[in-house]
């Protein structure tokens, strides 16, 4: 296995690897790799419906299912990998990757076809659950701060000085610093750098995101809880929303 899913520290059982297929040998191979490897596998007739994120990579056999799965294939990083089977035909494997899939794969292959085939498949996904992750976390922690606390937090990711921030607000220079404070405690961290460092790495997240859904032109499944509110902590240039709520969107600054 790549380094990035056989040494992770958490038990590889609590990955789940969907698979959408009616490929009877496709499915009890995959099966028995999945043991090896101490993967839980779900079967589904919906790729769709198999391509959540409580998955960490989707098999797609196109083959036994065409004309589905158009959205499972589609969705952007860090949506879970999809791994589409398509027959010989010509095009079928550019016409996959183009709509989304992240790697093709064509039968007939031997058994260390499929792991050769699967493995970095899981790699990536564990690499995209930890972005999930990351940017879950955040959203979490930056819907609770105040309106004022978040004005704060970006006038502080962008290099301000406290003085500055001050009479940007009109408000006191205490009154920011005790702002401040309660910024970095909410988001857990201990200054202005590692805040700075965790908003750069949300961002770079998104834009990756949003590259591969322009690229692709495909369906585009937003991160929840993405909103015109956190736009402005996120990036300075976004402007600060009346209100605390607001629709999903895509664009980027």
């Amino acid at each position: 296995m790549q380094s990035s899913f056989e040494e992770t520290q958490q038990p590889q059982d609590r990955f789940t690897l969907a698979v959408a297929s009616r490929d009877g040998e496709l499915l009890a191979a995959i099966e028995s790799l999945a043991a090896q490897l101490r993967l839980r596998v779900v079967v589904s007739d919906s790729p769709d419906s198999a391509a959540t994120l409580d998955t960490i990579a989707v098999v797609f056999d196109r083959r036994s299912m065409p004309g589905l799965g158009s959205a499972a294939i589609g969705r952007a990083m860090p949506a879970p990998p999809v791994l589409a089977v398509v027959d010989d035909a010509e095009g079928a494997a550019l016409d996959a990757l183009r709509r989304g899939a992240w790697d093709v794969l064509v039968p007939p292959l031997a058994g260390h076809d499929l792991q050769r085939m699967l493995e970095p498949l899981l790699a990536e996904g564990v690499r995209r659950a930890e972005y999930r992750g990351l940017m879950t976390d955040f959203y979490q922690r930056y819907n609770g701060l105040s309106a004022a606390e978040s004005e704060v937090m970006a006038a502080v990711c962008d290099g301000k000085l406290n003085k500055q921030i001050a009479r940007e607000l009109n408000v006191s220079i205490r009154t920011v610093e005790q702002r401040r404070r309660r910024v970095f405690t909410k988001m857990n961290v201990p200054s202005a750098v590692p805040l700075a460092r965790r908003v750069a790495e949300v961002r770079t997240i998104e834009a990756i995101s949003s590259q591969a859904g322009d690229q692709r032109q495909a369906a585009q499944t937003p991160v929840q809880g993405w909103n015109a509110a956190h736009r402005t902590a996120v990036a300075p240039c976004w402007t600060s929303p009346a209100s605390r709520g607001g629709a999903v969107v895509s664009q980027t600054c």
